[in-house]
């Protein structure tokens, strides 16, 4: 019954990682969304009120000179994580298929775990580079026009991107959750036969 649940849960949070996770906005607009499998790639898809935008804005500029990244930054962590959570699912499969328990699909859930949450704490690498982007043209200027100092002062401070985390990324941490509580139950079982037993 615990290995069908494991591989549930896994199976639902690899599943999630084709959702979107996260909202980039700047000034409080949507810009850009990024799934779980995005974040791992560096690829982003361009909020629906923002694509007009965006495509006029890279017809007007150079290739030299794209108003937004190619890339957003490519997210090792939620690579591992991705990793970690396909390993478990094979496991799950494995001990279903043997008939016997294995702690590895629980430990590889916890690893995955760890990595996003890591992640969520130092913040995903597209918010940065994003940031970087919006604030190229103020800094071009700048060097064009030293009198646009003040200007490109004012737009830097105004252009900081936020990132709201959308709900299939909490429902992937509680879904990593119910193996890592497994894991740690299958533990906490044999620690007190052990105990038992001398």
């Amino acid at each position: 019954m615990l290995q069908k649940i494991n591989i549930l849960t896994l199976f639902s949070a690899l599943a999630l990682f084709f959702l979107p996770w996260l909202d980039l906005r700047c000034s409080g607009k949507s810009l850009y969304t990024q799934t779980g499998f995005q974040t791992v790639c560096g690829a982003s898809t361009p909020a629906p009120e923002m694509k007009a935008q965006l495509e006029q804005m890279r017809a007007l500029s150079s290739k030299s000179a794209s108003p937004m990244p190619e890339s957003m930054g490519i997210s090792l962590l939620s690579g591992g994580a991705l990793l970690a959570i396909a390993c478990g699912l094979i496991f799950s499969f494995v001990s279903l298929r043997d008939g016997r328990r294995s702690l590895a699909p629980g430990l590889l859930a916890a690893i995955a775990l760890v990595l996003l949450v890591t992640q969520m704490m130092i913040e995903f690498p597209a918010k940065g580079v994003l940031e970087k982007s919006l604030l190229a043209p103020a800094g071009e200027r700048t060097r064009n026009d030293p009198s646009a100092g003040g200007d490109a002062a004012l737009a830097a401070a105004t252009m900081r991107v936020e990132v709201i985390y959308q709900h299939a990324l909490y429902i992937e941490l509680a879904l990593l959750g119910i193996p890592t509580l497994i894991l740690v139950n299958s533990l906490l079982d044999r620690l007190r036969k052990n105990s038992g037993l001398s």
